[in-house]
């Protein structure tokens, strides 16, 4: 058994490029980003000098592994791996296919040897150094890591149904709701299908159902270290187009309110050259009935559209890097509400959701297209205001970022665009 730090040139020349699955060859280009000129990499670019402090655990001492202790810090292995007792305090360590730590003593302790770590940020290993990639997400059953992954619904895993391909189906009750969820990969789309029912008694009082997809995309990541610290960041998925359609229908709710929100992830984990990467894609389906007793709403709307998303750091400050190239907005069925009371219902579907960490540190915690449909009806009887019935459709990009593992310390949240459509029943006189 052996420590060295031959193999991290390798492990770091790959550990971004592993994030979205594979990268291949081809020319150099530049794009135009918000905010000025920025490098766009070769689509594998690699040339990084690490600090003379780091060392890896290799894959071989690996398997003495035990356990570690994130709390506390500390890592056990079996005493046949008597290279870590080389280890002296304050070197930086990259557990092969674990995590990255700072090494403050090494022990033995009767057939164990016992490794006390701190937290330690992935800029302390790099002293200078450029990693970037450009990869195409085509959903195909040719990608080992789509087929092996799974649909997490709270503490519960599912796997694929079969071992070919991914397709996932979940049925049962959350939170008084029916659920029925399929998530598959078809024609290089990842396709949805979630649908939600309650009832009060015998009775079905509300069913809402959103179907669609996302389409292969791009993604583009280039890093820039320099002296230790991360200079350039920037991150983006391209030529995304999406469909979703959205149906609820409602009838009086009486006392019950019928609220819900559903989180659901794909998790798609792999591990390259040692490094442990989780990319996830989410759904999460949120309602907001206030249909009153003796009063039903109905809507179905669709949703089409193609964007590019993503964002920049550059000398500590971050900002969106997003665009919508194009959407359509559309009535697809019968959206109507009726009552002698105000009435309406709100339907939200955040698809796709995308999460992305390394080594177990979240870097992307979300990147999300929320869209809400609502269908309102004010009768004016008892108010005295104009009648007014209307549908609405919106759709909304936000994203969340925390850098702090890529030794930034910089966290924010930032809305990328936002889109709204409004339909009016002729004779309606809705005020804004």
């Amino acid at each position: 058994m052996r420590l060295g730090r031959n193999i991290l040139a390798e492990i770091f020349s790959l550990l971004l490029a592993a994030l979205l699955f594979n990268s291949c060859g081809g020319e150099k280009k530049k794009s135009e980003g918000n905010g000025g000129d920025i490098p766009k990499p070769d689509k594998s670019t690699y040339d990084v000098e690490f600090t003379e402090n780091t060392v890896v655990v290799e894959k071989e001492i690996m398997e003495s592994f035990i356990s570690s202790d994130n709390a506390s810090g500390v890592y056990r292995f079996d005493n046949d791996a008597d290279a870590l007792l080389d280890l002296q305090p304050g070197k930086i360590i990259f557990f092969y296919g674990h995590s990255v730590r700072k090494i403050t003593s090494v022990t033995e302790q009767g057939d164990e040897i016992i490794l006390s770590t701190e937290y330690v940020t992935l800029n302390e290993a790099i002293k200078n150094g450029k990693i970037g990639w450009e990869t195409k997400i085509d959903w195909s059953s040719g990608q080992s890591e789509v087929q092996n992954a799974s649909l997490i619904l709270g503490d519960a895993i599912f796997a694929s149904e079969t071992s070919s391909e991914l397709k996932i189906h979940y049925e049962g009750e959350i939170q008084g709701w029916d659920i029925s969820l399929d998530l598959e990969p078809k024609d290089n789309k990842l396709s949805i299908d979630i649908t939600g029912s309650k009832s009060v008694g015998e009775r079905k009082v509300c069913t809402i159902n959103g179907k669609g997809f996302i389409s292969q995309f791009t993604n583009s990541v280039y890093v820039d270290f320099v002296n230790s610290a991360m200079r350039e960041f920037d991150f983006r998925n391209t030529n995304l187009t999406g469909e979703l359609e959205i149906k609820f229908a409602a009838v009086g709710l009486g006392s019950e309110t019928a609220q819900l929100s559903i989180p659901a992830k794909l998790k798609i984990p792999t591990v390259m050259y040692g490094i442990p990467i989780s990319f996830n894609i989410g759904c999460n389906l949120k309602i907001f009935p206030e249909v009153k007793e003796g009063a039903s709403s109905q809507a179905s709307y669709k949703l089409t559209y193609n964007s590019d998303m993503g964002f920049r750091f550059s000398e500590n400050s971050a900002q969106a890097n997003s665009k919508l190239n194009s959407k359509n907005m559309e009535v697809s069925g019968e959206t109507v509400s009726a009552g002698i009371v105000t009435t309406g219902v709100g339907v939200g579907l955040e698809f796709p959701r995308f999460e992305v960490a390394i080594l177990g540190e979240v870097i992307v915690p979300y990147f999300v297209y929320n869209t809400s449909v609502t269908t309102f009806y004010e009768p004016g009887i008892a108010s005295g205001v104009p009648a007014c019935q209307e549908g609405k459709m919106q759709m909304k990009c936000v994203s969340g970022i925390d850098l702090t593992f890529f030794g930034a310390s910089y966290a924010f949240s930032e809305t990328h665009f936002e889109e709204e459509k409004k339909w009016r029943k002729p004779g309606s006189k809705c005020t804004d």
